[in-house]
């Protein structure tokens, strides 16, 4: 991949976690019946080690 294509795919990877960010906080505020919802709701186990 050359300079141009990492700065395109650089981007494009921002331009989507801003947008998951998004979707993220607006499920937080307000829980719906979707993936998101649910996997906010999930908890996990503390087990000491990783």
């Amino acid at each position: 991949m050359n300079a141009e294509g990492i700065e395109y795919a650089s981007a494009a990877y921002e331009e989507m976690e801003r947008y998951f960010n998004r979707v993220v906080d607006a499920r937080r505020a307000r829980p719906g019946n979707d993936l998101v919802s649910l996997l906010l709701t999930v908890e996990e186990p503390v087990t000491g080690s990783r």
